[in-house]
């Protein structure tokens, strides 16, 4: 997440700059029913619990990209 938030540094954490910042994780829960009224008009029933774990799952893989990415550029750069 290092990069990501180097380059965008408003989406880190204030507490944790490898964490995605609470107020972005936030902002993507406040879509929930967005999206919901979105599937809705299309006649998709999504339930809110099935959007709340997405969200959740994504910035989770994001968190862990970011970190392996880290650790792979840490490793590359100590044994090149």
């Amino acid at each position: 997440m290092n990069k990501l938030v180097l380059k965008y540094p408003i989406i880190g954490s204030s507490a944790n700059s490898t964490k995605l910042a609470l107020t972005v994780q936030g902002i993507l829960v406040a879509l929930i029913p967005l999206i919901i009224g979105i599937g809705r008009a299309y006649n998709l029933e999504i339930a809110e619990a099935d959007l709340t774990g997405l969200i959740q799952a994504i910035g989770g893989a994001i968190s862990a990209v970011m970190v392996l990415y880290g650790l792979g550029r840490k490793a590359y750069n100590k044994y090149r």
